[in-house]
């Protein structure tokens, strides 16, 4: 086996917004919309992480949803 390094590797390709349509939430089987760098639920509100330009669409991996009255956009603690 010769080297492994990058050069020799394909670039990964970024997240292709066609799998949008296909992709549904795995808790709930809604489905998810792209925000950032994660894939939201529109029924649960479940955050997936999208890591590599790979979708992570595993329960355990979600962050879950915000609870009513907070706002994800602003820290939990310290300065703003």
């Amino acid at each position: 086996m010769g080297d492994s390094g990058d050069k020799d590797r394909p670039a990964r390709p970024g997240f292709d917004r066609d799998m949008l349509d296909v992709l549904a939430c795995p808790a709930c089987r809604e489905p998810v919309e792209r925000r950032d760098q994660a894939l939201v639920c529109t029924g649960c509100g479940r955050s997936y992480p999208i890591r590599d330009g790979i979708p992570v669409m595993l329960i355990d991996e979600a962050t879950p949803p915000a609870a009513p009255g907070t706002d994800r956009s602003r820290p939990a603690s310290g300065t703003d």
